[in-house]
């Protein structure tokens, strides 16, 4: 017999960027969907400590800070092209990293300078410093390494020039061989007002987070799955909906003033389809909650999404409108996974291994007023120092891995780029993480198993440089 539970394979999630902290997005399409393993919105508890009868503190429900929720979402890596930008990267896309716009065009390398740090291209309009680029292993490949731009040149009159990139490769790329510029994501160093609406459904249930920051990023990679995002974060606002009915007849076409069942059950800005067995007849959103428990209809907020406003019969059921989840990109192959350390001006290593993360937690402090208005503009500042971003790795231990850590003691610094994919054609694409400048911790080592060569887990930590380079990177094509 079906039963009203709630069931995890019908979760669907959705995020879309809104045009100001305190504007939230209510209606979300299927065109902002995305498919998480995990995707929970939880409101705080507002409480706070308060003498008892025999003065004792203890706690008792309090006012302040009411209606913020926290939230964190797992979701598989699945970039999809230059062109086509995945529906969950408003996720990263504001918080403690911006700009994510994608630079058109792209180059070839010509048949001048072609080194493992440079090379002439014969255009350099969509290309500028501290962009990340995906350089052609071998021309006409689709085969792409990821490197970032630390200096550009162009040549007048015409648009040529040159390219200098960082960490090196492994081999100059050859004559034709393709550059193409790619989303960069740059850690932002001001206070910010870009946040994102989110929204999770189960079979029928709700809850929705407006204002929502990312503070806490973890990258997995390896392990025999797919690379893995696990963000964490908080939002200005919480409301959850379920279904319920409608409790009078609706006599109008326009603005009007509904009656719901079960009023506790549904809240303010959410879009409800109005239905009759299982066809959809209208859909409206809740606009604003009067105190009587009604709810305020606009006429913009009559038969959205291509449904018609019309008259409604009492004791039509509602309940929140689930757009389709929309399925773009590939996920990742583990073995096209990796990572790659620039250990000297041209010379790399490419690191094979069984899992890697990378994590950058608390780079965000929320700015909200305890009195007079909450969330001023700006909304949130970057925390001071907190933010530290780091690489993990269980790779093989050799020789060159103990040349690496001592060459970080005398405080030289090494770029790493961690690369999830290598091919940006059928639907795949790149994702990764820039370090330009890290520091190498010690290898912690486990031998004497005697099975296969001896594991050590290797670190580095980002750093940044007085010269405004970031300390980390986010990059997909």
């Amino acid at each position: 017999m079906p039963t009203d539970r709630q069931q995890h394979m019908n979760l669907a999630g959705a995020c879309r960027l809104q045009t100001a902290y305190k504007t939230g997005r209510t209606n979300l399409l299927s065109n902002v969907m995305y498919s998480p393993i995990t995707l929970n919105i939880r409101g705080i508890v507002n409480e706070e400590p308060h003498p008892d009868h025999t003065g004792q503190m203890v706690w008792k429900g309090s006012t302040n800070h009411q209606g913020e929720c926290e939230w964190d979402t797992t979701f598989a890596v699945e970039p999809v092209s230059a062109s086509v930008a995945p529906t969950w990267l408003p996720l990263l896309q504001q918080g403690m990293f911006g700009s994510a716009a994608p630079y058109s065009g792209g180059t070839y390398v010509s048949a001048s300078i072609k080194t493992v740090l440079s090379c002439t291209v014969k255009a350099t309009s969509a290309l500028s410093v501290g962009k990340m680029i995906l350089i052609e292993t071998s021309a006409g490949s689709s085969q792409y390494n990821a490197r970032q731009i630390i200096e550009l040149s162009a040549t007048a009159p015409t648009s040529e020039g040159r390219v200098v990139f960082w960490p090196a490769l492994s081999a100059a790329p050859e004559t034709s061989a393709r550059i193409m510029p790619c989303r960069t994501l740059v850690m932002d160093d001001t206070s910010s007002d870009t946040a994102a609406s989110l929204q999770s459904w189960l079979t029928s249930i709700s809850r929705r987070g407006e204002g929502a920051v990312t503070n806490n990023i973890t990258l997995n990679w390896g392990g025999r799955t797919h690379p893995m995002l696990n963000l964490t974060g908080w939002a200005r606002s919480y409301a959850q909906c379920a279904p319920t009915s409608l409790a009078s007849a609706i006599g109008t076409k326009v603005a009007t003033v509904i009656a719901v069942e079960d009023t506790d059950r549904v809240e303010e800005g959410f879009v409800m389809e109005l239905r009759s067995g299982t066809t959809t007849l209208e859909m409206i959103r809740l606009d604003t909650r009067n105190d009587d428990g009604t709810f305020v209809v606009e006429a913009g907020s009559r038969g959205m999404n291509g449904t018609s406003a019309s008259t409604q019969a009492a004791g039509l059921s509602m309940r929140p409108y689930k757009p389709s989840v929309s399925a773009v990109g590939s996920p990742v192959p583990a073995p096209y996974c990796c990572v790659t350390v620039g250990l000297a001006s041209a010379t790399v290593e490419k690191l094979e291994g069984t899992d890697g993360t990378f994590t950058l937690a608390d780079g965000c402090v929320p700015d909200q007023q305890e009195f007079c208005d909450e969330w001023l503009v700006p909304s949130y500042g970057k925390s001071d120092g907190d933010a530290r971003p780091e690489i993990q790795v269980t790779s093989k231990l050799d020789e060159r891995q103990l040349d690496s850590y001592r060459a970080n003691q005398d405080g030289r610094e090494r770029g790493v780029v961690v690369q999830c994919g290598k091919y940006i054609n059928n639907g795949r694409g790149i994702f990764g993480v820039m370090m330009p400048n890290s520091v190498r911790k010690m290898q912690e080592s486990t031998a004497g198993d005697g099975k296969g060569s001896v594991v050590a887990t290797l670190k580095w930590e980002g750093r940044g440089v007085r010269n405004g380079a970031k300390a980390v990177v986010l990059f997909i094509s």
